[in-house]
């Protein structure tokens, strides 16, 4: 382990095991550095939580994380660090929220909906999540904006009519308004807001 500062020209000589600390230059991060494992060298922190010392990785060396970014972004963590957050419990809860993909919420919601809906209402509202609302199946829904479904509302219409597109939005609310009293922390419907197919605002 060396203090020195981190640099290309020091996270480039790292040899595999080898890592550096962040120190010698008024920049300096207490906390940050860089570390090589095999063929890659990772900007890391190292900081203590729940009394214990962690390593969080903030990211690889390469084209989005240089020394300056990797230093911003190790200064924005330790100072949660500073504010007795765990940048780790942070990142995990993200892991988790990239999982619950619309895909997975709308299967989710379908099995409910199976056993409250009749037959035909059910076939429709399957459709309208597994069909219509397919295009942003692998996006998350806590990254689902107003706009992102306001652009797919005004497809549907287009292709298939104002009417449709209006029942795939009913379907796509009632499953955001059942997630979110399961306890999926999203902070509001995002259909909420959206024009109503055919030029009418609404909820």
């Amino acid at each position: 382990m060396a203090l020195k500062s981190v640099t290309v020209r020091a996270v480039q000589a790292l040899a595999p095991g080898e890592s550096i600390w962040d120190a010698d230059h008024k920049e300096a991060v207490r906390g940050f550095g860089a570390r090589r494992q095999r063929d890659a060298v990772a900007y890391v922190i190292k900081y203590r939580a729940h009394g214990r010392q962690r390593f969080y990785t903030i990211g690889p060396h390469g084209s989005r994380w240089t020394p300056e970014k990797a230093r911003r972004e190790a200064k924005r963590l330790l100072g949660l660090v500073a504010d007795g957050e765990d940048p780790a419990d942070e990142k995990a809860q993200a892991a988790l929220q990239a999982a619950d993909t619309l895909r997975r919420i709308a299967d989710e919601y379908l099995k409910h909906a199976r056993k409250k809906q009749k037959p035909r209402s059910y076939a429709e509202t399957e459709r309208h999540l597994l069909i219509d609302w397919k295009p942003l199946h692998s996006v998350s829904v806590f990254n689902i904006r107003r706009r992102d479904i306001a652009a797919r509302l005004a497809e549907i219409a287009e292709t298939q009519g104002a009417v449709a597109a209006g029942r795939a939005r009913a379907a796509l609310s009632a499953m955001f308004n059942w997630a979110i009293r399961e306890g999926l922390d999203i902070a509001a419907n995002p259909v909420i807001g959206t024009n109503r197919p055919g030029g009418a605002q609404g909820a």
